[in-house]
Order: structure tokens, then C-alpha cells, then sequence
């Protein structure tokens, strides 16, 4: 079973397709379609999303750390442990007022920076993580950087940089994501155990391993498992040839494969 925080609800899967990425789940089993399906390779941003990964920083304190991912590109189990925050949950008010808009929502109205709407989604996910992630606004080449992976096919940059400068001049809004993800990963160590995390659909099963003693063992016992990390490719071949692997072993979260040693 995998394990994961969706917005402000927590998630439980066990039996499941082991290639579906977290988008193809979002839009046909959550109904949340605000993440959309461009390219369907990681190459438009379209179906951006937030992240978050519980991380612990040199001092051995832990947080939060949120960033934006292609959900076209991320496997659904590659999400155990997580926060997955989507479009909908930056403004949690179903019909709000311009103010109720979180500042970056408000800024693209202002700005007029949302054309065909195809994009715009991506866009939000994007500049909420440059928000989340500075204070204070951090100048036109840092949004640039943070608007790399998302195009606008309207060819519109301009009032979106605009709006992503000007959603800093609003009443700074608070981050409450990692508030959510803390409390849920505290309920999470309490049902935690020895057993892998999996997906399992007839046959066919997505493995999880935390350590190397667990990938080891289970790569003895599946010789013909694809090994995937990022997924990045691994991922297009699902989607776009229809692979249908009967085992995956995803290293991501493998504890001793997460770090670099410099041993000269």
C-alpha cells in the first residue's frame, strides 16, 4: 500500500495499475481536472503540480520543502509519503471574491496573464512555489527560472511576468501546506511497518523499497523488474508505446541511493 496527502485529505491505494502516473489518477478517479493533459511528455507544464518532501537540512532540522513537478511524468506510487498539492487547492473557496484569491491567482487576473486558460493552471502551480519559496519578490530572472517548464501557447509572457512581480504587493498570504503535510505525516509513522510500499493490479506490481537491503531482496526475486528513478523517459514509454511492465522497482526513495559521498 502507498500512502500520500492529497491537498487536505489523506490517500490509501494498494490495488492499482502500477503505470499510472499521478495525472492520468488525478483526472479520471479524483475528478481533478485542473491539471491538464498537453504533451503527456513533460514538455509544456501544463499539468504541473506541487510537491511536497519532508527534508532535513544540515543542522538535523526537518521541514517542508514544496517544488513543482510534471504529474505526467510522475508514477502514482512514486508519491507514498508526500504531498500532492493541485490547482484546486490554492484557493479553497469554490466561487471566491477577487481579494479571496491567493495573490498569485489575483496578480494573473489583474495582469490580464491567463488567455486560453489551457496553461494557466500550470502556470498558478508554478508561481505559488516561487511565492512559497520567497518572501519577497526575487526579481524577473528567478521567475523566469521558475516559468521554465511552463509554455503559453498564446505567446502571452509578459503579463504573466507582470502578475508574478505584482502578487508581491498584496498582504503577504500564509503557506499552509506544510502545517497539513506534518500533521499527516505524524499519523503516517504511526501505521508505518517492515512491508514494502506497493501497488498491485492482478500480476502486475510497483515496488517501493526504502532501503537497500529491501531493493536487494526483491531484486533477487525479480530479475526481469524495471529499475526507475525520475522516470523521465521510463514514463513516456508508458504513455506513448503503452509498455506494460509487470514489475517496476522504483529506487526513489531508496534512503542509501538519496545521498553523495565525497570520499576524494
Amino acid at each position: 500500500m502507498i500512502q500520500f496527502l492529497l491537498n487536505d485529505t489523506p490517500i490509501e491505494i494498494e490495488k492499482y495499475s502500477p503505470s499510472f502516473t499521478i495525472l492520468d489518477w488525478l483526472r479520471t478517479k479524483k475528478g481533478k481536472v485542473g491539471s491538464k493533459e498537453g504533451c503527456a511528455t513533460g514538455d509544456c507544464g501544463a499539468c504541473t503540480i506541487l510537491v511536497g518532501e519532508e527534508h532535513t537540512d544540515e543542522n538535523g532540522q526537518t521541514h517542508w520543502l514544496y517544488k513543482t513537478m510534471n504529474s505526467c511524468l510522475l508514477l502514482l506510487g512514486n508519491a507514498h509519503a508526500k504531498h500532492i498539492v493541485t490547482v484546486e487547492a490554492v484557493t479553497p473557496s469554490l466561487y471566491p471574491t477577487l481579494n479571496e484569491l491567493h495573490p498569485v491567482q489575483r496578480a494573473l487576473v489583474e495582469c490580464h496573464g491567463s488567455q486560453c486558460g489551457f496553461c494557466t493552471a500550470g502556470i498558478i502551480i508554478s508561481l505559488l512555489a516561487l511565492y512559497i519559496n520567497n518572501s519577497t519578490y526575487p526579481g524577473k530572472k528567478a521567475v523566469i527560472h521558475a516559468l521554465g517548464g511552463n509554455l503559453c501557447r498564446c505567446t502571452g509572457y509578459n503579463p504573466i511576468l507582470l502578475a508574478a512581480e505584482k502578487a508581491y504587493s498584496y498582504d503577504r498570504a500564509d503557506e499552509t501546506y506544510s502545517a497539513l503535510a506534518i500533521k499527516f505525516k505524524a499519523s503516517l509513522t504511526d501505521k508505518e511497518n517492515d512491508e514494502i510500499p506497493f501497488l498491485k493490479n492482478g500480476p502486475r506490481t510497483f515496488y517501493l523499497p526504502q532501503t537497500a537491503s529491501q531493493l536487494v531482496e526483491l531484486k533477487a526475486t525479480n530479475t526481469n523488474a524495471h529499475l526507475v528513478t525520475g522516470g523521465t523517459d521510463f514514463a513516456i514509454e508508458l504513455s506513448q508505446n503503452l509498455l506494460l511492465p509487470d514489475t517496476i522497482i522504483s529506487l526513489s526513495q531508496t534512503q542509501e541511493l538519496m545521498q553523495l559521498t565525497d570520499n576524494n
